[in-house]
């Protein structure tokens, strides 16, 4: 738009304005740059690497095929949301990685719902998953218990999305770093049923759940960078039990860095 260039669909310039003279105007060469992009689920990939695996080696056999089984294809998008932090996105991972260690002691909600010493953790490829029975009993929260049902399966891929699956629900992840202490996590909402007035305020009500939980790890998050950022800051120790996750991330993030 700035010199009234234009080009097709492909990509491919097709018309250029004023540049007669200019010698060895290859309009081939000065075409918009070509991207990688690949599907999976409903979700698109776009990659910028061309030298990097394919998007299928990347998500890793036990990934595609562990999913295919939640029925992903059958659930409907409802709604985006979005949250800016005051924290490294590496931050943000960590904490979703921890294994449920701190959930007894920042979501009271979620913590009524899930079994504790039955949450798992696996880690494989690139990926790993947290995953816990949904228990029923008197002590269960009983908005959270309202919206979640089934079993509890938590997904992260290497290095920035996760996708948060309960029976009939999903919601997606993306972190996307915004500066050395400044992040934004994009969520997407997915419902199996969204016809009729009571699926639409379930769908609300589990929407409103999940926001509740990502402010209580927002304000965790930020409270770590504050930490992060004090002289008297030293690395600390990984739960073994819990935290099998967060070492597979900086495993990774470390060898890319040296590479």
């Amino acid at each position: 738009p700035y010199h009234g260039w234009t080009y097709g669909l492909d990509g491919a310039l097709k018309t250029v304005t004023e540049l007669e003279g200019v010698e060895d105007l290859d309009r081939s060469r000065l075409g918009l740059v070509p991207v990688r992009v690949a599907t999976w689920h409903q979700l698109v990939f776009v990659c910028l690497d061309p030298s990097s695996p394919s998007l299928e080696d990347w998500l890793g056999e036990r990934l595609r095929t562990e999913t295919a089984a939640l029925g992903l294809d059958r659930l409907r998008f409802v709604e985006r949301r979005e949250w800016t932090l005051a924290c490294n996105w590496k931050v943000f991972v960590d904490n979703y990685l921890d294994g449920g260690y701190h959930v007894p002691f920042l979501h009271k909600g979620l913590n009524s719902i899930l079994a504790f010493k039955e949450y798992r953790i696996e880690c494989f490829d690139r990926a790993c998953l947290q995953s816990s029975p949904i228990t029923s009993s008197e002590q269960n929260d009983a908005m959270t218990a309202s919206v979640r049902k089934g079993h509890a399966a938590y997904y992260w891929l290497y290095p920035n999305l996760m996708l948060n699956w309960y029976e009939g629900y999903l919601d997606t992840n993306l972190v996307l770093p915004l500066g050395p202490d400044r992040m934004k996590v994009v969520f997407d909402f997915y419902f199996a049923d969204v016809d009729g007035d009571e699926a639409r305020a379930r769908n609300r009500a589990s929407i409103d759940v999940s926001a509740k939980i990502q402010d209580e790890d927002h304000a965790i998050c930020e409270s770590v960078q504050r930490g992060l950022g004090s002289r008297a800051y030293r690395a600390g120790r990984l739960s073994v039990r819990r935290e099998a996750g967060e070492h597979q991330f900086h495993r990774l993030l470390a060898a890319d860095l040296r590479a």
